[in-house]
């Protein structure tokens, strides 16, 4: 994904191909080419991700489909992984993976209150362990 927010997309899905379950590729290609996601494959990937126990991977699987633009969904796994306890509400402000969905005027209510919901649990997660 180092590619990715590089910017170097054609790169990225070359990287891609060979070594990911076609999910990023996918999620690559419709950032290239402006077209959604084929939409049995982002049900599949949505559904996968709903399975997993590993609250970090829904916010990584969210920022794959933040890049392909898909966004309602990005944002709907993203909200799972904040509800899960995935509390690193800084990335949310510097992940160029998030740019679109930061900047997508359809969902900013949507994105403020999970902003604000990543900074509650980050906050509750630093008092939990005495930090600051």
């Amino acid at each position: 994904m180092i590619l990715v927010r590089q910017g170097r997309y054609e790169e990225a899905l070359e990287v891609a191909r060979p070594i990911s379950d076609g999910y990023l590729a996918a999620a690559i290609e419709a950032r290239i080419t402006g077209d959604p996601m084929d939409p049995e494959v982002l049900q599949a990937y949505f559904e996968g991700t709903m399975t997993l126990r590993d609250p970090e991977q829904f916010s990584w699987n969210g920022r794959v489909l933040a890049v392909a633009g898909e966004n309602e969904a990005a944002l709907q796994l993203t909200r799972e992984a904040i509800k899960r306890g995935f509390c690193s509400y800084p990335y949310l402000d510097t992940d160029p993976l998030y740019n679109g969905l930061r900047s997508d005027p359809e969902l900013a209510d949507a994105w403020d209150e999970t902003y604000a919901a990543a900074r509650e649990c980050h906050e509750r997660f630093l008092a939990e362990i005495g930090g600051s």
